[in-house]
């Protein structure tokens, strides 16, 4: 009788598994809210709503530029296109004048060559489709383009000297005006030619 009185003055002893029960299910409460409160923080941090997302940026094309240059137009009949002086053609040479250096070519074989003007056997003449016509005096643009008396063999048939003239030389697209400063085709010398001051100009 006496044990049985004291376990009534202290009830916590009467259900020893029920307050252990009680006691693991609070810590396991305050274990989770822990848990849900560490796991917000952390994904908080990693949002970092301050923060700006990186934009992209397509790179702009450059304007492509026309094939003309920078405006697109042609040059004007009379630009000039070429322009040097003293150029020596000697007889079995030819020129080409839509070289930019103007530099005389031997004529491979066959008399006259290929390009647009030669020195020849018999004298000075051009090639088709150049048109070759002889001024009388210094010429320009202006008078080369004006003078279409082309002649259809040699520039001197009657075996008279150019110096002193012009020979005005019409291709496709181009003139070129070459005043002779020295004709020594007729004088009977080892390297007979010309030598020229030649400016090339815009025809058409």
């Amino acid at each position: 009788m006496t044990s049985g009185s004291g376990n009534d003055k202290h009830p916590q002893n009467r259900h020893p598994i029920r307050t252990y029960w009680l006691t693991a299910g609070l810590a396991a409460i305050i274990v989770a809210i822990i848990t849900v409160s560490l796991t917000h923080r952390s994904t908080g941090s990693g949002s970092n709503p301050g923060a700006t997302e990186p934009t992209s940026h397509t790179p702009l094309s450059s304007p492509a530029s026309s094939p003309g240059g920078s405006t697109g137009t042609q040059p004007s009949p009379g630009t000039v296109l070429l322009k040097k002086q003293g150029v020596q053609l000697t007889q079995g040479y030819q020129l080409s004048f839509i070289d930019p250096t103007l530099r005389p070519m031997s004529i491979p074989s066959g008399c006259p060559g290929g390009e647009d003007l030669s020195v020849c056997g018999g004298g000075v003449i051009s090639s088709a489709p150049a048109q070759l016509a002889v001024y009388p005096g210094r010429a320009g643009f202006s008078e080369c383009q004006a003078d279409t008396t082309y002649v259809s063999g040699f520039a001197d048939p009657n075996g008279q000297s150019l110096t002193g003239t012009t020979l005005c030389v019409t291709t496709s697209h181009r003139l070129a005006v070459c005043y002779v400063t020295t004709d020594t085709t007729q004088a009977g010398t080892a390297a007979p030619g010309l030598i020229m001051d030649i400016t090339v100009y815009v025809n058409t």
